[in-house]
C-alpha cells in the first residue's frame, strides 16, 4: 500500500510476490494495485486485470486458501465483490452493480474484522442514499458514516482507502471543510499523490475556494500532460479530468475565455469516446455550463 500511495506500481507488484499464493490477500491486493493504476494513469488493461483478480478470488473454493479462517475469507470475498460492484457502476450496469453489492453485504455477516464492518457501513450508506430518493423516506445516513469512520481508523492496511470513501460522503453532505481534512492528512505523508490531490481540488471547489482549487488542477494538468507523453498506451483520463475541473473553476471565477478553452478540451475527450470513464458529477456540471 505504501508503494501504491507513492505511485510506484512496479514496486507494489514486487511487494505482492511476498504474499503467499494460498492467501486471499494476494488476489485482493493485486486488484487494488491494478485499480490504482487505472484511476491514476487511465490504464484500462489494469482495470481488466483488477476485475480478473477479484472475480477469480470469488470463484475459488475455500480449499484454495487453507490458512484462512472463515470470517477472514468471507471478508475478502465481500471486499472483492464491492470492488466489482464499483466497476459495474462505471460501465453503467446499475442492476448488476446492485446485485454484486447485495452479495458483498451478505459476506460481511458474522465478521468483526474492521474491513467487514467498513464494507457493511458502505453498503448501508449507499442503500440509504438510494432509498432517500423515495418520497417520505428519510434514512439517517450519519449512522453508517460514523460506523465507517470507526472501522476505517481500525483497519491496518485499508485505512486510507476507506477514508477516501468517507471523503466523498462528506462532500456529498456539504461538509467540505471536514472532508478536506482527509486528503490534507494523507498528503502530509504522500505529498505528490495525484489521486489525493484531485480529491483535495474537488473538496476546495465544493467549499467555494476556487482560487486554491485552480492551482491544484493547473499543476495536475501539466503533470498528466507529461505522463501522457511517456505512457501513450493509456487513456489520458487524469489530463481531461483536470481540464474539466478547470473549466468549471474558470467559469466560477468569471474567466470566460479560459473556461471556454478548457470546455473545448473537455468536449474533445467526450468526442473521443472517453465519456464512460469520466466522473458523472463533472459531466453533469459541464453539460450545464454549455447551455447559454
Amino acid at each position: 500500500m505504501d508503494q501504491i500511495f507513492r505511485m510506484d506500481y512496479a514496486a507494489a507488484d514486487i511487494a505482492l510476490k511476498r504474499i503467499p499464493d494460498n492467501a486471499a490477500a494476494k488476489p485482493y491486493f493485486s486488484g487494488i494495485v491494478c485499480m490504482n493504476r487505472f484511476q491514476d494513469l487511465g490504464d484500462t488493461s489494469a482495470l481488466q486485470r483488477a476485475e480478473f483478480f477479484w472475480t477469480q478470488l470469488n470463484a475459488e473454493k475455500s480449499g484454495a486458501f487453507p490458512n484462512e479462517n472463515g470470517a477472514r475469507l468471507d471478508t475478502y470475498h465481500g471486499l472483492a465483490l464491492m470492488q466489482l460492484s464499483y466497476i459495474s457502476s462505471l460501465r453503467g450496469e446499475r442492476f448488476h452493480s446492485a446485485k454484486l453489492a447485495f452479495s458483498a453485504h451478505s459476506q460481511f455477516d458474522g465478521s468483526n474484522m474492521a474491513e467487514a464492518r467498513a464494507g457493511a457501513a458502505l453498503f448501508e450508506y449507499y442503500r440509504g442514499r438510494l432509498l432517500s430518493s423515495i418520497p417520505l423516506v428519510e434514512p439517517n445516513l450519519n449512522v453508517p458514516m460514523q460506523r465507517l469512520q470507526v472501522a476505517a481508523d481500525s483497519s491496518r492496511y485499508l485505512r486510507d482507502l476507506l477514508r477516501s470513501s468517507l471523503f466523498w460522503m462528506r462532500v456529498d453532505h456539504g461538509e467540505a471543510d471536514s472532508a478536506l481534512r482527509i486528503p490534507d492528512e494523507f498528503l502530509k505523508r504522500y505529498p505528490r499523490n495525484r489521486l489525493a490531490r484531485q480529491m483535495r481540488g474537488s473538496g476546495l471547489f465544493r467549499a467555494g475556494k476556487l482560487s486554491e482549487a485552480r492551482l491544484i488542477y493547473e499543476e495536475l494538468l501539466q503533470e498528466y500532460a507529461l505522463l501522457n507523453l511517456s505512457t501513450s498506451k493509456n487513456l489520458p483520463l487524469g489530463y481531461y479530468k483536470a481540464a474539466g475541473n478547470l473549466a468549471r473553476i474558470y467559469s466560477g471565477l468569471g474567466l470566460k475565455h479560459e473556461a471556454s478553452a478548457k470546455l473545448a478540451l473537455w468536449q474533445k475527450a467526450l468526442d473521443s469516446g472517453l465519456s464512460p470513464w469520466l466522473p458523472a458529477t463533472l459531466k453533469r456540471d459541464l453539460e450545464r455550463l454549455k447551455k447559454p
